[in-house]
């Protein structure tokens, strides 16, 4: 598998006519944690769904481990943009992140699958909820579970799309602290709006409006920011809107 994750090479999607992703060319290094920020529309999640082979691009080439996206699925975990669920539903932390073992139609768990759900949620720092009712939960805790149900499958590579949207911002710093001992471990990808995420907690930066700018340094991709965005970077503000103009663009 070399030292790769990723490799994307000449990569277009398009629907209905609409171009999504152009040209899109990168390879990440196993054992990054790579922050994806651009505006909404930027074609993000689509970014996510190519790499895990639920869209199918209409031209280049994907590799995930070496092999392709549907063949390496299994090695990913993947927390998505919108997580609904009935919060009367009465169902435990364990058993809905045991649910990521997925042991079948009859639910065959081993103990096996018991022992990695307790490991796993000793990792993300839910173990004293595990007999708590998810409904029953903090924002901050939901994510960690459904984090917790991604990692369960004891995956390389992490994929998350804005996780921390609907989050207390109180909960931000020791949510991204989780994820950055987790790339001790593992690949992780981040999709954010998060521009304090990008200063502090990830390895390098990818810009991302249908065409990406991959930066293997932070630093050197933070100038282009405001750009990719259309405003001065200290103006793009936190939250599940792409920016909050606090001041007036320049083109005003």
């Amino acid at each position: 598998m070399g030292n790769y994750a990723i490799n994307l090479k000449d990569v277009s999607v398009s629907f209905n006519g609409v171009s999504i992703l152009e040209d899109i060319t990168f390879s990440l290094k196993k054992n990054i944690f790579l922050g994806v920020i651009g505006p909404n529309g930027g074609g993000k999640t689509t970014l996510l769904k190519v790499i895990l082979g639920l869209i199918q691009p209409d031209k280049g080439t994907v590799e995930v481990f070496g092999k392709s996206p549907v063949e390496s699925r299994k090695l990913i975990g993947y927390v998505p943009q919108y997580r609904s669920f009935d919060s009367g539903f009465p169902i435990s932390v364990f058993d809905t992140v045991l649910m990521g073992r997925y042991g079948g139609v009859f639910g065959n768990y081993s103990g096996k699958d018991r022992e990695t759900v307790a490991d796993i949620l000793e990792t993300v720092g839910m173990s004293e909820f595990k007999d708590r009712r998810v409904g029953d939960l903090s924002g901050g805790q939901i994510q960690r579970v459904f984090v917790a149900r991604a990692l369960v499958r004891e995956p390389m590579m992490l994929l998350l799309d804005e996780p921390t949207t609907g989050i207390d911002l109180k909960m931000h710093e020791s949510f991204y602290e989780l994820l950055s001992e987790l790339k001790k471990k593992m690949t992780i990808l981040l999709v954010t709006h998060d521009i304090g995420v990008v200063s502090v907690y990830v390895d390098d930066v990818a810009c991302l409006n249908k065409r990406l700018v991959y930066h293997e340094s932070k630093e050197a991709t933070l100038k282009d920011i405001g750009e990719l965005y259309g405003c001065p970077i200290e103006l793009i503000g936190h939250g599940a809107i792409p920016h909050r103009v606090l001041g007036r663009h320049k083109r005003d």
